[in-house]
């Protein structure tokens, strides 16, 4: 392949190799379902090392390097998509423009745009290992991992034949990664009938905000408030002041903890003040360390929108107080983190239904059966129907494995104390990899990575190069077992 000059940002940074191809992705538009130019940078680089590189029908692509080569196979496996945040005011073409590289001190940016390390230090790493060992390897280079894990999903099973799997996707030095959540989507529908309007009421608009909200698995153990359940405690006010329920909607998406809900509801006349009260009471009740600037607003509000059957509004209610929201289980080793938990996201209503979407995680996919049948039961009981949807496997823990005591080992040897063990409680393509690939022995690593899926994205030079010494030696440990 053409050599070309480093930006300047990175010229004189160690290992060579591994930055050079780093740069080599940066001049490459590769959001998630525009990966057709980095696939095609792949195969370039597979045919001038001479590597058989297979494609399949998702567009994943599959690189054997050295195949006839003694020892057992190992998988270096990252994937080719990122995602594109330019900050504000930045104009960026993702589908044309490179990604521009600035040093600060340790840490590599972009000028005013995500960086791309995620994942495409991993994809470095794994393109410079070609060079540096002699034994055989596979690298797993997969698409749309941004935008749910679809490209690992859709990926034919036993198309490895690697006996140990390296994923290069985790983003702390000091952590191996053991573990990951899998997921499932619980929607539980309400039927939404209107009733008559009844005159002489005054009309409220409720503002649950100012809450932090944040990822549903990661943060779900940091004790922040949910909005959705902080509105439902209002709406309960509503209805002790015998109020009518008008509109409703909560949170942002399905993998956040919802930040924010409002409703508009109507009263009798002169009840304003108490349900104001009644806020301000809940308020104080909710508002935790974590959560301190959170804030129920309740003021003059309007809607063209008849209010909602009283059944139906007291169903929500009920639903609010008994769907589980929170951490369920600690794991085994650690109780401070998240062995399963449930997310209550989003409320939504469309036409005459009202729907209360839920994620769940776990590792352990019974422990999600069982997660389910528990909400399955509560919808019921409040005349609710239930479905699943987006469900996705998770990568139980083996702190007897093989691959743990090497990597172990090399990561002691190299730093000179012992990794932390994590088990990451959301979604990493491990999962979905082993459950094609019955029996393979995995984990996941990577250098210390800030701020991904936005403009302030960093990576640190001098953790890069310590963690591609250890991909070195653990992969040349792992050839001689």
């Amino acid at each position: 392949m053409a050599r070309r000059a480093l930006p300047p940002a990175l010229a004189g940074l160690e290992p060579k190799i591994v930055w050079k191809h780093f740069a080599d992705l940066l001049r490459i538009p590769r959001c998630s379902g525009n990966e057709a130019g980095v696939r095609a940078h792949l195969e370039k680089f597979a045919k001038s090392k001479h590597l058989k590189a297979e494609r399949d029908d998702a567009g994943n692509l599959l690189l054997r390097v050295r195949p006839e080569a003694p020892g057992p196979v190992v998988c270096l496996q990252g994937h080719m998509d990122m995602v594109g945040v330019a900050a504000d005011g930045v104009q960026h073409d993702w589908t044309a423009d490179p990604v521009t590289p600035r040093r600060d001190g340790d840490f590599i940016y972009a000028e005013g745009t995500t960086l791309g390390a995620d994942n495409g230090i991993g994809l470095a790493f794994a393109m410079a290992m070609v060079d540096e060992q002699t034994g055989p390897l596979e690298i797993l280079c997969t698409v749309d991992e941004e935008v749910g894990l679809t490209g690992a999903s859709a990926m034919k099973p036993n198309w490895l034949q690697a006996k140990f799997l390296v994923n290069l996707d985790s983003e702390e030095e000091s952590s191996l990664t053991v573990a990951c959540s899998g997921g499932r989507d619980m929607v539980v529908t309400l039927p939404w009938p209107r009733a008559a309007r009844t005159d002489g009421r005054e009309t409220v608009a409720i503002r649950v905000k100012g809450l932090r909200g944040g990822h549903s698995g990661i943060d779900i153990n940091k004790g922040r408030s949910n909005a959705n359940q902080v509105l439902g405690r209002v709406l309960a006010e509503v209805a002790r002041l015998g109020g009518a329920l008008h509109e409703v909607a909560g949170g942002v998406k399905r993998n956040a903890i919802a930040p924010n809900a409002n409703a508009v509801v109507s009263l009798p006349a002169g009840k304003g003040d108490e349900l104001k009260a009644a806020a301000e009471q809940i308020q104080r009740e909710c508002a935790t360390a974590s959560d301190p600037d959170l804030s129920i607003e309740t003021a003059p509000g309007q809607t063209d929108l008849p209010p909602v059957a009283a059944e139906a509004s007291e169903r929500l209610v009920r639903l609010l107080e008994k769907l589980p929201h929170g951490v369920l289980k600690s794991t085994s080793h650690n109780p401070d983190l998240p062995f399963v938990s449930i997310n209550l996201a989003l409320i939504n209503v469309v036409d005459d239904k009202l729907t209360v979407i839920m994620s769940g995680r776990s590792p352990v996919a019974g422990e999600l059966d069982a997660l389910e049948t528990r909400a399955r039961a509560i919808a019921a009981e409040h005349g609710a129907t239930f479905k699943t949807e987006n469900g996705y496997p998770g990568w139980a823990p083996n702190y007897d494995s093989p691959l743990l005591a090497i990597t172990k080992r090399c990561y002691e040897q190299q730093f000179g104390r012992p990794p932390t063990l994590l088990e990451i409680h959301a979604g990493l393509e491990c999962g979905i990899i082993g459950s094609k690939h019955p029996g393979l022995d995995m984990i996941s690593i990577g250098p210390d990575l800030h701020n991904p899926h936005s403009p302030q994205e960093h990576v640190s030079i001098s953790s890069a190069q310590r963690m591609y010494k250890l991909v070195k030696d653990l992969v040349a440990e792992l050839q001689r077992s």
